[in-house]
This record gives C-alpha cells, structure tokens and sequence, in this order.
C-alpha cells in the first residue's frame, strides 16, 4: 500500500466501484429503453421474419418460412403468442428482444459482480451494458438478444451451481438443454460449452451415476439438435441466405488462407461485439483466460472457448457464419468475462510497480471508455437505417381508397399489411396491365439515382407527387393522357 493511504480509504474505493456495476445496469436499461421507444424502421430481415409471425401458424412456423426468413421455433413461438396478446405493432413484435436484452444484462451484471473485483466487475458490466451491437439488437425482432440471454444464464448458472454435486448439475442443464437448443441458433455451441465444462467435475466423481448423468447430458444434446436441425435448420436454409453469408466461410480454393481467415474472423468477432475499437481487446482476453485457469475457475474459460471453437470448426463445412456479425453475439458473455478478467490481472500487476501492465491498461482502457461514448453518440445520432415507416405512413395519409401500392422490399409487406389486394408486393404492380387510373410506388436503395431508373422506366406514367425519405422514394403515378 503506498504512503498516506490506509485500508479505510481502500475499502472506500473499491465501495465506489462496486457502485458502478448498477449505475452502468441502469444506464444500459435506458439505453435499451430509448431504442426501443424511438420506434425505428423495419429493416429488411426483421420485416421478413415478423410477417411470417404474423400470417403462419405455430405449426407453419416449424417449416420453411416465406422470403427467406429464418428464426429458431422457440424464438417465433414466443414473439406469436406476444403478436396474438399485444397486437401486431413493432412494439409488440420488439417486445421479446428487448425483454431478453434487459434481462441478459442484469444477470450478467450480477454474475460479473459476485465473479470479479469491482473494478472489472464495474468494466464487464460497462461494456454489456452499452454495447453498440446488443442495443441494436434490442430494437428489432430478432432472435440475438435471446441468443445473449441463453449465454448468460448459463454462465451465471454454471458460477452458481459450482458447489453442487456433478450428478445433480448434469441433470440441471440436462433439463434446460431443449429450451437452449429450440430456442437458440447456436445453443448447440453454448449446450457442447457447458458439456465439456461439466466434464472436469464429473471426472472427478467417481460414482457410476455422475457419468450415467453425463451420458444422458450428451444424449439429449445429440437429440435436440438433431430434432432441431431437421425441424428448423435444414428447412429454413435457402440458397439466398448462403449468398447472404459467403463472404464468412473460408474461401478452400486457398487453403493456406484458412488460418489466417481463422484470426481475423475471431478478431472480427471482438470488434464486433465490443465497437467501435474493440479487437484489441482480444489481448486481455487471452491474459484473462490464463488468470481463470490458474485459479482454478477453468469451467468459466471453458464455457467461454469452447462455444466459439464450435461456431469457428461449424464454419469450414459453411454450416455456420463465422465472422464479427450478429451470429456470433452469443459469445459476448464469455469473450466479455475473458476480458475483465485480464483487467483484472493488469491490475494486480500494475500494483507492484510495474510499467508495462499501467501502459497496457492505458491502452486497454481506450476502447473500453470508447463503448460508452460511441452509445451516447448513437442516442444523438441512431444508427442510419431506410425510413420505411415514414415513407409508409405518408403514402397511407395521402392514398385514396382505391389507390394500389406497390414498393420493392419486405418492410412494406409489413407496413401496407392491412390494405389486403391493394398492395402489391415486389414491384408486381408494374407488370399488370390492367393498371387504375393512378398508384402510389414506393422504392428504398441505397442510391437515389437507382429509385429514380425504375421510376423513368414507367413511360406511360407521369409522376404527379414525389416525396424523399432516408433511402427510400414515394411517387404517385397517374396515367398520361393518350
């Protein structure tokens, strides 16, 4: 201890940092909070996935969905029953992702709390709490959010049984494995993470019923992927979501690039997770999985490697997308964890005097402080995204009764679903020649000049109304006199 401090004055201190972890919780609640209340546009997939919600049956959403979407049967089953008890407002359909963002973030922040000192107690929590993609995420209807849920109750759960006896852990996760696997793209990552986890202590028992537990453990991971691969995965797969993908597989007519695919995809993984800077936070992540290890918390290292070790051996067949992209948010509990805990030991070594451990910390400490300014940036200027909600809502304003629609992306299927035979999706409209006497079309691309090509197409028609929105373009068209 240096001169002129005491332990009251200590205690004092790491007070104040145990105080950050439910500041840091509240600010990531009302983060999430304000995402989800602004009410942003349906982006593309999104709209894919909650239409099929809201047209298919629980059954029918076991099968092959309409336009490509994807989505695992728990997921779409929950955000049903939300649509079928709140309505089919995006609040409604969001509802889900934003309670499993809420959720995964406070019992993350208590994990971290009762896992790590305060101060990389107070940093895992920080960077969960504002992290760009996760609050993203807990905007739209998708199934991420759930994703990081399921990864952190598992984390949280596997610190909280560490006394109890293997057989009675086994069977624990054993029940929860279903759940995981039906509910989670990757689940089957997490579920082999947890598998390998358990293992340490069950080699240690030496009862026949720790590994009869075990056994059944493996079993029924075998059986609920398998059940879960032919009900969802393999039906869900189309040609459109590969080509969505390619480009995070390796690419095997080089194979000496594979390696180094490997690297920058697992770097791509932390940046993506940690924004706007955070790959190099890749470094104290290997500096904490050595410190877990050597205390003896190898259970925590495992459930945090071995699921990305799976996701990256899914990658070689392109069974699985590997890259810093929204596939791989599950692994943000572990990763994140890797990272306080090599905080952690910066730490201590910076306490004994030490220069390079206060330089890597000076380092390290830029992303970290970069997270939580880069969240308060996205309040004052949220993510850009096509303003579909806007260009629909004012072609509902202005249509007349009669007045078709047509537009040429998925979120309008959503947005004009209640206008039945008068919408037309997929720019058909345009092919039928029994045209009325006007309609409205309504175009979204990145490039004003592409919305316009289309419309300079239609020779027949002049454009008697035109209205710009972020990315997308409403025209009313009205016949040309002969």
């Amino acid at each position: 201890m240096s001169a002129g401090s005491s332990p009251s004055a200590a205690l004092t201190a790491r007070d104040r940092w145990r105080h950050a972890v439910p500041a840091f919780v509240i600010a990531g609640l009302l983060l999430r909070l304000y995402h989800y209340g602004r009410n942003p546009s349906m982006w593309h997939d999104e709209a894919a996935t909650v239409m099929n919600v809201l047209t298919r049956s629980f059954a029918g959403l076991l099968g092959p969905l309409d336009v490509s979407a994807t989505g695992p049967t728990l997921f779409l089953w929950i955000q049903k029953c939300a649509s079928l008890a709140l309505g089919d407002s995006t609040y409604a359909l969001r509802l889900v992702s934003f309670l499993a963002s809420c959720a995964g973030l406070m019992v993350f922040a208590r994990f971290a709390r009762g896992q790590l000192a305060p101060i990389p107690a107070a940093c895992a929590t920080l960077l969960v709490a504002c992290s760009d993609r996760l609050l993203w995420h807990a905007s739209e209807a998708r199934h991420y959010s759930t994703d990081f849920l399921f990864a952190a109750v598992l984390l949280a759960l596997l610190a909280f049984t560490r006394e109890w006896p293997p057989v009675r852990r086994a069977i624990l996760f054993t029940l929860l494995v279903p759940i995981v696997i039906f509910g989670s793209y990757p689940g089957v990552f997490m579920c082999g993470g947890i598998f390998i986890a358990l293992l340490r202590g069950i080699r240690r028992d030496s009862r026949k019923e720790a590994w009869l537990a075990a056994g059944l453990l493996g079993v029924v991971i075998v059986a609920a992927f398998a059940a879960f691969y032919f009900f969802t995965i393999r039906v869900q797969r189309s040609a459109a979501m590969d080509a969505a993908w390619v480009h995070t597989f390796p690419d095997w007519s080089r194979p000496w690039t594979v390696p180094i695919w490997a690297v920058t995809s697992t770097v791509g993984v932390v940046d993506y997770l940690c924004r706007p800077i955070g790959g190099i936070l890749i470094l104290p992540a290997f500096v904490g999985a050595a410190r877990l290890w050597r205390d003896g918390r190898r259970e925590f290292v495992l459930f945090a490697a071995v699921p990305m070790l799976l996701a990256l051996l899914a990658a070689l067949p392109k069974a699985y997308p590997y890259t810093g992209a929204r596939t791989m948010v599950f692994a943000m509990p572990g990763l994140v964890l890797l990272i306080a805990a090599g905080l952690e030991e910066l730490l201590a070594q910076a306490r004994g005097q030490r220069l390079w451990p206060r330089l890597a910390l000076g380092i390290f400490a830029i992303p970290v402080v970069a997270i939580l300014g880069f969240s308060i940036y996205r309040v004052i200027a949220p993510w850009p995204r096509a303003d579909t909600a806007g260009a629909s809502a004012y072609v509902l304003a202005k249509r007349l009764p009669d007045d078709p629609v047509t537009a040429n992306h998925w979120e309008y299927n959503y947005y004009f679903r209640k206008l039945g035979g008068s919408f037309y999706s997929d720019l058909h409209l345009l092919d039928d020649a029994k045209r009325p006497g006007r309609f409205w079309l309504v175009l979204t691309s990145g490039d004003p000049r592409d919305r316009q090509a289309i419309a300079d197409t239609l020779d027949d028609w002049r454009v008697t109304d035109r209205r710009e929105f972020e990315n997308s373009t409403v025209f009313l068209l009205s016949r040309r006199e002969p």
